[in-house]
């Protein structure tokens, strides 16, 4: 059976979410799937974080992060209606050469999160976060997929909120849902 054939539940629903997150990759590209005016090849860096398997970790074959990450750069790379995409793949949870973030339009981060060993977390590690702030101060997107948006408020978390709009507080964020959001909601009255 390959990786794609699955019988395990979800296992489609997956490749569902996985193929969505692809689409919110592109940046500027139009509907018809030519690149925005005066725009050229998008460059997006998808980053894979290692599964943490095992009695606190995830079970075995779930989370494929490398899987999914070569999913999205192959629907990227291939898709009829999505021109000028140009995707590359790190594994480990960091590109071995984080200079190649310096002309990426956008980072992908498809991760475990910080909720069970904060190490485990790839953009918790050394001076990542660093690095990641340089790129959004210039004006790179990210993206960061399911667990990934696990952080803790003090290493992360404000980074995140600013970042991407939120990010899961699983320390102290309000019970049941524990998001913690920029996004706020009007309410909105019906008019006859």
């Amino acid at each position: 059976m390959s990786n794609f054939q699955s019988h395990r539940p979800g296992a489609c629903h997956a490749i569902g979410w996985t193929l969505l997150a692809a689409a919110l990759c592109v940046v500027g590209t139009r509907a018809h799937g030519a690149p925005a005016p005066g725009v050229g090849n998008r460059k997006i860096v998808l980053i894979a974080g290692d599964v943490h398997q095992g009695p606190l970790g995830h079970p075995p074959g779930t989370h494929e992060y490398a899987l999914s990450a070569r999913l999205l750069k192959h629907a990227l790379e291939t898709s009829p209606n999505v021109k000028g995409a140009k995707a590359e793949v790190h594994l480990g949870g960091w590109p071995r050469d984080p200079k190649t973030l310096d002309d990426a339009d956008t980072i992908v981060v498809l991760s475990d999160g910080a909720d069970r060993k904060r190490e485990d977390h790839p953009l918790l590690v050394g001076d990542r976060l660093a690095v990641l702030k340089k790129q959004m101060n210039r004006g790179c997107g990210l993206v960061a997929i399911h667990w990934t948006v696990f952080v803790p408020k003090d290493q992360g978390g404000d980074e995140f909120l600013e970042w991407i709009g939120g990010y899961f507080d699983y320390e102290s964020g309000d019970a049941p849902s524990k998001w913690y959001s920029k996004i706020q909601t009007a309410a909105a009255l019906p008019r006859p």
